[in-house]
């Protein structure tokens, strides 16, 4: 079973896509979400020029989607984040430790040249597994 899911609480995608996508698989839910930028609700950006800022904006905005989700950093099982100047990326390693707990999931880093908007610095997406209460876990 796999369901969709936009959050109201951050800005709506920029593009035709969900914020989310659960999938569940046996006893666990996976979850996907679309890769989330440093942007308030209404889609406005914050921390322009700030590595730092947006950074922690952009791992509030994946909080938000998370737990609409019923999940917290500590399912998260994979992050992918690209930037556009490697050399800030110190600056993404402080603003994701108040975030993550040990052990940290898997992570990618990728240095592209720019994003849809050039004043975003940042884009992250996740994967996260959430074990699911017996429940739960039923066929919708």
């Amino acid at each position: 079973m796999k369901k969709a899911l936009t959050v109201e609480t951050v800005a709506p995608p920029c593009g035709p896509y969900s914020h989310s996508y659960a999938v569940t698989l046996g006893d666990q839910k996976l979850i996907f979400l679309a890769g989330q930028y440093a942007t308030d609700r209404e889609g406005g950006l914050v921390g322009k020029g700030d590595m730092f800022t947006q950074t922690q904006q952009t791992l509030l905005n994946i909080e938000e989607v998370l737990h609409a989700n019923g999940a917290t950093f500590n399912d998260v099982i994979k992050i992918t984040t690209f930037v556009t100047d490697m050399s800030k990326r110190s600056e993404v390693s402080r603003a994701r430790a108040a975030f993550l707990s040990d052990p940290p999931p898997a992570s990618t880093l990728i240095e592209v040249t720019k994003f849809v908007d050039p004043d975003y610095l940042i884009e992250m997406d996740v994967i996260a597994a959430v074990p699911i209460k017996p429940a739960e876990n039923t066929q919708a």
